[in-house]
């Protein structure tokens, strides 16, 4: 039986070499870089394969010291040489690191991206770092994924960039109390801003000005650091399509700019944090703040408000500021807990007058909300 299992590896293996490289590449691009390596040691048709891979993916997590990771990644890269494009790069640190061997080497990651017309990066990280400054003319790049980086730039001017997903990450410049870090990204289409801190001075003023963003998310946004409740997210974006508010705490929003195209709007507000007010006055300040973030997305078709959200908005006067935020409504979707079967009568009268005088209204989806954005969200 031993020798038949064997054999039955072996003819597996011949049918899977006999595959034409670019299906087989497309296989790998799914393995990290050190499973991708070791196959060149499976027979000669693979001796050399894993040089021609495009797409590159470096966790710590398979080394048990930093030395060694960062031997291997350095040993990766000179071996494949430069002859084949690398479209996609990943490299992703677990560790908390402060060898200083290791801030140069993220920046020289950051120098490799250039040469190979990288499109999409990914570096996860605990580091200080003002090299994200040598990507800023990177015409290749599309996609950049940026982890828990710390940097004191006030500005992020990706000129090529159209996805920028920040996790994480800490802006430090103490001498501004007004902040605009987008301003230079002119084709950027996606952001995400996901558990980043700004401590910017007493930061009043949180400008996001992107002439050709579609797509923004706002997710875990806290009253921490120097970005209080007092602080005024203006959002400067003409073309903005879609907008995710997860599980963050409120601001006061602001739109320099009409929002015409606005489409589908997702708004989950957190209230179990210190700063949430629960007396009356605090309660009745909170809505007013959620009321302006709906009315600046005035134009959203399809609109969806978890339970939490609807018990915010529920304190507030059903004649407050009349005519309701949303003459293009759609459809209303509102999430519920699963141990709950319904929501109350003063949430189901907010549904009515958000709803209020729209002819188009097409109805109220009920749904389950499975999960907490907490027990979601991972770096």
């Amino acid at each position: 039986m031993a020798r038949e299992s064997k054999k039955q590896r072996a003819v597996s293996m011949d049918r899977l070499s006999s595959l034409p490289d670019e299906l087989l590449l497309h296989i790998l691009s799914f393995l990290d870089a050190t499973e991708v390596f070791m196959t060149s040691f499976l027979c000669e048709r693979w001796r050399y394969l894993w040089t021609k891979l495009p797409i590159l993916h470096f966790d710590s997590r398979y080394f048990p010291r930093d030395n060694l990771f960062l031997n291997f990644v350095q040993h990766f890269l000179f071996r494949r040489g430069d002859s084949t494009i690398v479209s996609d790069l990943s490299f992703v640190n677990h560790r908390q690191n402060h060898m200083r061997s290791f801030y140069f080497f993220v920046e020289g990651i950051m120098n490799y991206v250039k040469p190979l017309g990288i499109q999409s990066l990914r570096i996860s990280a605990d580091i200080e770092t003002q090299a994200i400054s040598q990507l800023f003319d990177c015409q290749s790049l599309q996609s950049l994924k940026l982890e828990r980086i710390i940097t004191s730039l006030d500005a992020l001017d990706f000129t090529a960039l159209k996805k920028l997903n920040l996790v994480c990450c800490k802006f430090t410049c103490y001498t501004e109390n007004s902040l605009n870090p987008f301003k230079g990204c002119s084709n950027l289409k996606s952001l995400t801003l996901d558990s980043c801190t700004f401590i910017c001075g007493i930061l009043e003023r949180l400008e996001i000005s992107a002439p050709e963003l579609t797509d923004l998310s706002i997710l875990w946004m806290k009253h921490n650091g120097n970005l209080d409740g007092g602080c005024v997210i203006v959002l400067s974006t003409p073309k903005l399509k879609t907008f995710t508010y997860d599980y963050s705490d409120l601001y006061e929003f602001s739109i320099m700019v009409d929002l015409p195209l606005m489409h589908e709007v997702h708004v989950d507000v957190s209230t179990r944090c210190g700063c949430f007010d629960r007396s009356e006055v605090g309660s009745l300040k909170s809505a007013k703040q959620l009321f302006n973030l709906l009315k600046a997305m005035g134009n959203a078709k399809f609109f969806t408000l978890t339970e939490r959200t609807i018990s915010v908005l529920s304190v507030l006067p059903l004649q407050f500021q009349l005519p309701a935020p949303f003459p293009e409504l759609k459809t209303l979707k509102a999430l519920i807990r699963k141990r709950r079967t319904s929501i109350n009568l003063l949430s189901v009268k907010l549904i009515a007058f958000l709803m209020a005088g729209n002819c188009e209204f097409g109805g109220v989806r009920m749904e389950y909300q499975e999960k907490e954005y907490r027990d979601n969200h991972s770096i």
